[in-house]
């Protein structure tokens, strides 16, 4: 089961003051803008009423969870593993920490975050901006270093 905007339109209190359109174009404009703070300015958002803090995490590389070049496989047939160079070997994920979430069978639920076409938000947008911090000395966000 998923939660979308169109479900949350339903239980909206103020449905005859607002249109659905209005609605969703005020959430999807707040939604970017925290998009953006977690990623660009290290912000963890707290979720009200218990529910977890949605934050970015560094995860290391094991060899259970390595990723294959599929770039590299189908051009010569072969499998190589991608190294993450740019970031000394770790991966950076959106993580939905619910530890201390007070809802009932919280583990049940996970956070997908969107791709993010335009590459300023989402996973394509942090993956962005991780390259970025390694390639420029004065931004090192994240915790990645370069190979000089």
């Amino acid at each position: 089961m998923s939660f979308t905007l169109r479900f949350s339109y339903k239980k909206f209190p103020l449905k005859k003051k607002y249109s659905y359109s209005k609605y969703r174009s005020v959430l999807e404009l707040l939604l970017y803008e925290i998009s953006k703070a977690i990623i660009y300015d290290k912000y963890s958002l707290k979720l009200p009423h218990g529910g977890g803090i949605i934050k970015i995490i560094k995860v290391t590389v094991n060899n259970n969870n390595k990723k294959i070049d599929y770039k590299y496989y189908n051009d010569t047939g072969k499998v190589r593993y991608l190294l993450n160079r740019h970031s000394n070997g770790y991966y950076f994920m959106w993580h939905w920490d619910t530890k201390r979430c007070i809802y009932k069978n919280c583990k049940l639920y996970k956070m997908i975050p969107n791709r993010g076409n335009d590459k300023v938000i989402g996973t394509r947008g942090l993956a962005k901006h991780i390259i970025d911090c390694s390639k420029d000395p004065y931004k090192k966000d994240y915790d990645v270093l370069t190979l000089r």
